[in-house]
This record gives structure tokens, sequence and C-alpha cells, in this order.
């Protein structure tokens, strides 16, 4: 067992309970208790990314990249609300761009 192992570790940790204590809370009707917890969640999402910075910075989980035809389709491919009528979009350069790289796959 290494510093990987124990770090791998440590942020599945704090990654479930940040995703578990997130569901108590949302459940939860007790508003002092419901704050609490939801304070808790945010602390463990907090220590999952101070653990995920240092598994970085050694080396051991890598941030993935995209390339950036992939990176603006993507945040391109949102509208907002107000260009959108009964359902149907209004023709953008944004649609269109998004109907041309659907093509290409």
């Amino acid at each position: 067992m290494d510093d990987r192992d124990v770090a791998s570790g440590m942020l599945g940790f704090h990654k479930s309970s940040a995703c578990k204590k997130t569901t108590a809370y949302l459940e939860c009707a007790d508003p002092q208790i419901r704050r609490m917890i939801q304070q808790g969640a945010a602390n463990c999402g907090e220590q999952a990314y101070e653990v995920w910075q240092y598994m970085n910075h050694r080396g051991y989980y890598q941030v993935p990249t995209m390339n950036e035809m992939t990176t603006n389709t993507v945040a391109h491919s949102y509208v907002t609300a107000n260009t959108a009528q009964m359902g149907m979009l209004q023709p953008t350069p944004t649609n269109q761009r998004i109907a041309d790289y659907r093509m290409m796959q």
C-alpha cells in the first residue's frame, strides 16, 4: 500500500460522503439539521478537491482533456430559454454548428 492507494481511498470516501450527505439533506425536514448536513456535504466536497489537488500534483490523477472542437461544441450546445419558441429552436449559428458536427460523426 503506497501514497497513491491511500489518497485514492480518501478521495473515494470524500466523494461518496458528499453524495450521501447531499441526498440526506434533500430529504431532511428540520431546517437546523438540514443546514448542518448541507455544510457537511460542502466540507466533504472541499476535502475531496484538496485530495484531488494532491493526487494531481503527484501525477496520480490527471485531468482528462478534450480537443478544442469538442469543447466548443459542448460549450455552445446550450441555448437560452428566450431562443426557444413553442418547443422549437430558432435557427442560429450555434444550432447549425451542432448539426454539422453531428453529421460528421
